[in-house]
């Protein structure tokens, strides 16, 4: 997770679509489990049942996977910084993390490297990214510890899903996360700002993969 402008973050908790578990995104979600006193968000952390470290596992690294899905050297970018970002998480002590407001100092060049790999990728890698700005990026180790209520589902998101539907001809598979109701919708701003970005990242890979689908035009 990465404090800035709400425009600088993708968070770990990205998009579920097709791709295995990997031992990282696990270990940065347990870590989060494990911390969670220190940013009191265990209580939303807990809500998520048993086995949240898998499946906040699995989304995180979802987003690696897509950006690597483009085949271009500034998406590799992205996702090899993301995964140097994640792998510090996964490396913290609880001691690391402020008591304030989850900030994890020793993280913030990594969160920075993540960052600027994202603005110099443009618009090549889903979304627009050049007007982002890198300026006091801060990483951080929370989860749900902010509350803000009345974000409503992004149509970015609405569409994705209809593509998703679509292409895979089931329904309800990203309503938990990206449904009117899902969870990218009932935190911070900022989550559902970077629900709406990965939504945005996922439909042109999807658009570009399924030409004939206009639901994901």
């Amino acid at each position: 997770m990465m404090r800035s402008n709400p425009l600088t973050v993708v968070a770990l908790c990205a998009l579920t679509l097709s791709c295995g578990s990997s031992s990282q995104g696990t270990a940065v979600c347990s870590k989060l489990k494990q911390c969670c006193s220190v940013t009191s968000s265990c209580d939303a952390i807990n809500s998520n049942g048993v086995g949240f470290e898998d499946r906040c596992g699995i989304e995180g690294d979802a987003y690696t996977a897509t950006m690597r899905s483009y085949k271009n050297q500034a998406c590799d970018k992205i996702a090899d910084t993301f995964d140097k970002y994640l792998a510090c998480l996964a490396a913290l002590q609880c001691a690391d993390i402020s008591a304030t407001d989850g900030h994890v100092a020793k993280c913030d060049s990594a969160a920075l490297d993540y960052c600027t790999a994202q603005k110099l990728s443009g618009d090549a890698c889903g979304g627009d990214r050049r007007n982002m700005s890198c300026d006091n990026v801060q990483a951080t180790a929370t989860f749900g510890a902010t509350v803000t209520t009345g974000s409503k589902q992004s149509s970015t998101c609405k569409k994705l899903i209809a593509c998703y539907d679509a292409v895979s001809g089931t329904t309800g598979t990203l309503d938990s996360s990206y449904g009117p109701n899902g969870t990218c919708w009932s935190t911070t701003q900022a989550t559902a700002d970077a629900c709406t970005s990965a939504c945005s990242s996922a439909l042109s890979s999807y658009a570009a993969a399924n030409p004939s689908k206009s639901e994901c035009r």
